[in-house]
């Protein structure tokens, strides 16, 4: 492929033929536009001292291709829309998220015909190619997954009750101020609300329909939280998200190891939250106790079974209602993730102009409250 860069501010224009160089002086631009030759490969308009950039990869300037599909607006935007709204989406209360989830997987329902039919498409244009019979098993949506869906996010309603803002810790440091630990959400990670999350291509329909459902159920809200959940189109975009460290708070990969580990490597400081590598489950098939005793304590993965199938790691059998992913991580979440797996804490402290050096001049212990 040839990427043909225009730099404004200069006096000729220099692009590429086939074999050749050629210098274009700028006045004849516009009729130069005017050729279908201008149109067979991809084109660049940026600024002066811009060159550089555009061949290390970076969105400036203007892009010119043939291709007639639109790609949706550039990841940066869609980061920087996402991160605003989620300001907003922080400062809901727990009945409000509870009624957007519940608004939600009532639309599930409404709009099943609709999404199967979004599946649909997606099967018809996978199955003209070469996809192996299992992948196109996982691809197919029917009735009964549309209802798991339906009762998954009611379980995650009945947990968001109580989930977020929960005061998990009160120390008293003195008289009159008290430090709060409470859970908060994390922030922008892929893939979850509020999210930037990416399917897979041959799932793309099958992607978008349930998408616009979820920003239908935010803007029923308020429009302000339409863009809190962004769904991203393509792979390329994937690379840049993980270079925006500055907004992205945790990315969570599904994938191979190695898809994981490549990843870990382009994701520049953002913590990832493993879903597929060896490790997270282990099995041992034994009638000899002592043998699988010691093999459960010995062995240090996230979930450790004993004569059950591996199958049992998912959240749906741990009563989740629904799953993020399998971390490997001892950091933070480990083992099969729920929804507080994707929330952190904060501590908070009210005072009325109280300086650091009361409590220690007073020398008041610190006291460990009851949680209300």
């Amino acid at each position: 492929m040839k990427i043909y860069v225009y730099v404004a501010h200069l006096v000729y224009v220099i692009f590429r033929v086939p074999s050749l160089f050629v210098v274009w002086p700028t006045e004849h631009r516009y009729n130069f536009l005017a050729t279908k030759e201008f149109f067979y490969d991809q084109k660049v308009f940026t600024p002066h001292n811009a060159i550089t950039e555009v061949f290390y990869g970076k969105k400036v300037g203007a892009l010119l291709c043939k291709s007639g599909r639109h790609q949706g607006p550039p990841i940066e935007e869609v980061v920087s829309a996402t991160k605003e709204c989620g300001r907003s989406l922080q400062a809901l209360s727990n009945h409000e998220r509870v009624g957007i989830v519940r608004h939600l997987a009532e639309l599930m329902l409404i709009k099943e015909h609709d999404i199967l039919e979004a599946n649909r498409f997606d099967i018809h244009n996978t199955s003209q190619g070469h996809l192996e019979a299992s992948t196109l098993n996982k691809l197919k949506l029917n009735h009964a997954k549309v209802v798991d869906l339906h009762s998954g996010l009611h379980t995650i309603a009945d947990s968001d009750e109580t989930l977020i803002g929960k005061v998990l810790k009160r120390t008293q440091i003195s008289d009159g101020l008290v430090f709060e630990q409470k859970s908060v959400p994390i922030g922008i990670f892929e893939s979850r609300p509020d999210c930037l999350s990416q399917g897979v291509k041959e799932a793309e329909e099958s992607n978008r329909y349930p998408h616009s459902l979820v920003q239908e159920s935010l803007c029923q809200h308020s429009y302000k939280l339409r863009d809190a959940v962004a769904l991203i189109r393509s792979r390329e975009d994937v690379a840049d998200l993980l270079q925006l460290n500055d907004f992205v708070d945790l990315v969570i990969l599904k994938g191979s190891s190695e898809m994981v580990k490549q990843l870990q490597q382009q994701s520049n400081g953002i913590p990832v939250l493993e879903s597929v590598k060896s490790g997270h489950t282990e099995c041992i098939v034994a009638k000899n106790k002592s043998i699988a005793d010691y093999f459960i304590v010995s062995i240090d993965s996230a979930c450790v079974f004993q004569n059950v199938s591996t199958r049992f790691a998912d959240g749906y059998h741990f009563g989740f209602g629904a799953e993020v992913g399998i971390s490997n991580s001892k950091k933070h979440a480990r083992g099969p993730v729920d929804v507080q797996g994707l929330l952190t804490t904060k501590w908070s402290l009210v005072g009325n102009a109280t300086p650091s050096s009361t409590s220690r001049q007073a020398n008041i212990p610190t006291n460990i409250l009851p949680l209300p």
